[in-house]
């Protein structure tokens, strides 16, 4: 018996509401190269965080508000609420690389030897 486990379940996600989301895309496609985006980001937590807090500070009062730098630059109008849940896309993706990079990077003798002090000393004083 076939069983859908373990997939990615798309159903609930609405088409309709990616519009805005492609629109940001393509504005960064323009701005920098396509798929940029995928690229490894240094400083990418710090970078993608005040981009979204310079987007929410443009659209926290209307949620439709053009983010004015993008038109400048490349003459698109998105949403900065688009570019707030891009760059939050963004801080996910690279959360988890870095992540991965961490679980796949062998530990030093002397990382393993700090981590295991904690264990040497349990029981002292008890």
């Amino acid at each position: 018996m076939k069983t859908d486990g373990g997939k990615q379940k798309w159903y609930a996600m609405p088409l309709s509401m990616l519009p805005p989301l492609a629109d940001a895309f393509h504005a960064g496609s323009l701005i920098y190269a396509p798929f940029n985006c995928l690229e490894p980001f240094e400083d990418s937590e710090r970078r993608f965080w005040d981009s979204t807090m310079r987007h929410l500070e443009v659209c926290q009062l209307d949620p439709l508000a053009i983010d004015p730098d993008i038109k400048k630059k490349c003459g698109l109008e998105v949403y900065a609420s688009a570019c707030v849940a891009f760059n939050q896309l963004e801080r996910i993706r690279n959360a988890k690389r870095r992540l991965q990079e961490q679980q796949n990077t062998p530990k030093t003798k002397g990382a393993q030897i700090i981590e295991a002090i904690p264990n040497w000393f349990r029981g002292f004083g008890e």
